[in-house]
């Protein structure tokens, strides 16, 4: 068991890149929630940011079109990254006036410079195949294409009548 974890843990740390000081800054009103919330949610928007500057951002996007139009458009956003160490600096806190008939709003603004370890995610290996033909005839001759999202090899086993076997 300790060999195992010992394996685990070092092929972790190869596959892991350390980014150090990266700066990042995160504003917010404090609306309709108390001052620890907020703190909590702006700190929350400033690790985020630093970790989108270390690994930067995926985007993926769906459109679904009805009828020949545009009905939807999806996007969806990812990042990933682990801070493992962090300097927080408070910068002062400012309020917010859209006019002066309206009631100012305080907002939060924090600072920090953290480090950002990036782990390098090994991607499955994906397979896709596909036939000349969706029916056939006794007879017929088949073609398998396949492809394969990285290098790889195939065998192809076929399993015929009186449990036959062939490669």
């Amino acid at each position: 068991m300790k060999l195992t974890l010992i394996g685990l843990l070092f092929s972790y740390s190869l596959l892991a890149q350390t980014i150090k000081d990266i700066n990042a800054e995160a504003s917010l009103a404090i609306v309709n929630i108390n001052s620890q919330e907020a703190q909590q949610m702006v700190l929350r928007r400033a690790r985020a940011n630093a970790i989108e500057q270390a690994n930067g951002i995926e985007v993926k996007s769906t459109t679904l079109i009805k009828d020949g139009a545009l009905a939807m458009d999806f996007l969806k956003t990812y990042t990933s990254g682990i801070i493992v160490n962090e300097k927080v600096i408070w910068l002062p806190m400012t309020t917010y006036q859209l006019n002066e008939t309206q009631a100012p709003i305080p907002e939060y603004h924090v600072k920090i410079v953290a480090d950002v370890k990036i782990v390098k995610k090994k991607t499955d290996l994906h397979f896709f195949a596909t036939l000349n033909k969706t029916v056939f005839i006794n007879g017929e001759n088949l073609t398998l294409s396949l492809l394969s999202s990285d290098d790889a090899e195939f065998a192809i086993f076929w399993s015929g009548n009186l449990n036959s076997y062939s490669l």
